[in-house]
């Protein structure tokens, strides 16, 4: 994760992930750490995934992909990651080597400055289908009063009031095919319990569509890029032959921006596009940018979902969107084919095309 910085204090989290030993290997815990910023020495932390519930010899879970959030007294929000084994493992299908809801995984979290528990929301019990809850909050007005808005790879935003983490309202987004609930069908099951779960089933929000990247606010509109992406999920995880067939669905992938009133909770506009927007959501002077896998830069009119703009990247994007003053700055790191390279591209408002400075990755 990058590391959030307040008044002082640095924050960051463990993943349960080491690429050089494994992924979501047993035991493997997230625990939020609160470092002096002067000194680097710990002030406190914060277990994440508390006694990794049933067997920890087996299961793992939490951490953080991006900063925290924080408000004017100093709380922290957090956006906590999936639990694991991710489905499961031979001998404990479904999840059940981790049985209950598996806290705090898929959750918001608000800490006090000094690290205390002060409310958390779980979006997903006993997650099945790695959907982390990994977005930073932002943490904005509705009705005049202060709440928290959020959404990660289920596919669903939701809206808490910021002083208890009452739920206001729960929307999904993009494309869903009847398995948001499946983790409660499994949150107490045994290993031998016969389930109401197929086999497999062709999961949407896939494994990394749903909203992988962060929300935006003008203060009435959240604004959210959605990503479209159907993968198959059996009850020990990936099913076989899939990272071919992830990689091949990821160029297929559609996707949407979506804009959502925070008062009421309900769609405003949504715009289709087609390719995923992995680029994220940012909104200045009534225009929401992103940008395409395929490698586009996107801007929309925030009040209508206009395409405003749409022009080619050097290469396929899955970067953010920045605004400096007059300029937008977008990331294309991911040649897709020949002739394509990886490039950090300046545009400026108002003017007729690209600007001829372009610094390389």
């Amino acid at each position: 994760m990058t590391p959030g910085y307040n008044h002082g204090t640095v924050y960051v989290s463990t993943v349960p992930v080491n690429p050089t030993v494994g992924v979501y290997l047993g035991g493997g815990k997230a625990t939020l750490w609160a470092l002096n910023a002067a000194t680097g020495a710990p002030e406190w932390s914060w277990d994440e995934v508390q006694n990794l519930w049933g067997k920890p010899g087996i299961n793992s879970g939490g951490g953080q992909w991006y900063p925290p959030s924080f408000d004017a007294q100093g709380n922290v929000y957090i956006g906590v990651a999936n639990p694991g084994p991710l489905g499961g493992v031979r001998g404990y299908p479904w999840g059940t080597s981790r049985p209950g809801p598996d806290l705090y995984t898929d959750s918001v979290v608000k800490l006090s400055p000094q690290g205390k528990l002060l409310w958390y929301y779980q979006l997903t019990p006993h997650d099945l289908f790695d959907w982390d809850l990994q977005n930073p909050p932002v943490l904005t007005t509705a009705h005049g009063q202060p709440v928290v808005i959020d959404g990660g790879k289920a596919g669903i935003l939701i809206e808490l009031n910021a002083q208890t983490g009452k739920l206001l309202w729960k929307l999904p987004v993009g494309v869903h095919n009847g398995h948001d609930n499946d983790g409660l069908l499994s949150e107490y099951a045994k290993p031998t319990s016969h389930l109401k779960l197929p086999a497999e089933v062709c999961l949407e929000p896939g494994l990394i569509g749903g909203i992988e990247t962060q929300l935006a606010s003008n203060g009435s509109t959240t604004f959210a890029a959605v990503n479209d992406l159907p993968l198959p999920m059996n009850a020990t995880g990936r099913s076989s032959g899939s990272a071919a067939a992830t990689i091949q669905a990821i160029f297929k992938a559609t996707g949407e921006m979506v804009a959502v009133n925070q008062d009421t909770g309900k769609i405003e506009w949504d715009t289709k596009l087609p390719s995923s927007p992995y680029g994220a959501a940012t909104v200045t002077n009534n225009v929401v940018f992103t940008t395409t896998f395929h490698g586009d830069l996107y801007a929309l009119n925030a009040a209508t979902g206009a395409i405003l703009l749409k022009t080619p990247l050097s290469a396929g994007s899955n970067a953010p969107v920045a605004i400096d003053g007059g300029y937008v700055i977008a990331g294309a790191g991911a040649p897709l084919s020949a002739g394509q390279h990886p490039l950090i591209i300046a545009y400026r408002l108002g003017a007729t095309g690209r600007l001829p400075d372009t610094v390389g990755s």
